[in-house]
């Protein structure tokens, strides 16, 4: 949502690379003899829910089952194949918008190929045909499975390792913390 609005304000398109990371695992309880490392990842954990819960009501968002652990690859081969095959189309922020909202208010099954193709439908996509080409059940076979791997690869070489991340004229911004630097670079770009 927030790389959405900057993609809005700017009335830029954007190269989108899924990467898909471990899920988030509910912080430990409490113990009284918790080291400093143990109560740091506590603390961290606390905090990671906060912020999520936090931007989940500014976004108007019925936060569900914030520790899901899906298979996401499904839905990073959807997005690559549609960025490939609608570059610049107003699908792609649809189809991200709507894979976005659905998934944290628990109504769509990320891993699960006849939802996501029907999203691509939704969002003004040939969602039949992604799926024709997604024949397996996670979606990663042939030709979906090499894209998938030579995204990885290419999202590695360029120094990714966590989302969210934004490369813009060769430098990596990481965390939505950026946004507000980022806007400004993309601005004094534009003259």
């Amino acid at each position: 949502p927030g790389t959405l609005r900057l993609l809005q304000q700017t009335k830029r398109c954007a190269h989108w690379y899924p990467f898909v990371r471990p899920a988030l695992k509910p912080p430990a309880q409490q113990t009284a003899n918790e080291t400093r490392g143990a109560t740091h990842r506590r603390l961290r954990g606390e905090y990671q829910e906060r912020e999520l819960r936090f931007y989940a009501t500014a976004l108007d968002l019925a936060l569900q089952q914030l520790y899901q652990q899906p298979n996401a690859l499904p839905f990073a081969n959807a997005l690559l194949w549609l960025s490939a095959t609608e570059p610049n189309s107003p699908c792609v922020p649809a189809f991200v918008q709507a894979c976005f909202s659905r998934y944290w208010s628990a109504t769509l099954q990320i891993d699960r190929c006849t939802e996501l193709a029907q999203l691509l439908t939704d969002s003004g996509a040939d969602g039949e045909h992604w799926l024709r080409s997604a024949t397996a059940d996670d979606c990663l076979t042939g030709e979906a499975k090499a894209r998938s791997e030579a995204h990885l690869a290419a999202a590695q070489a360029a120094g990714l390792f966590n989302t969210p991340a934004y490369l813009y004229d060769g430098e990596v911004f990481y965390g939505r913390a950026h946004l507000p630097l980022l806007l400004r670079r993309l601005k004094a770009s534009d003259g």
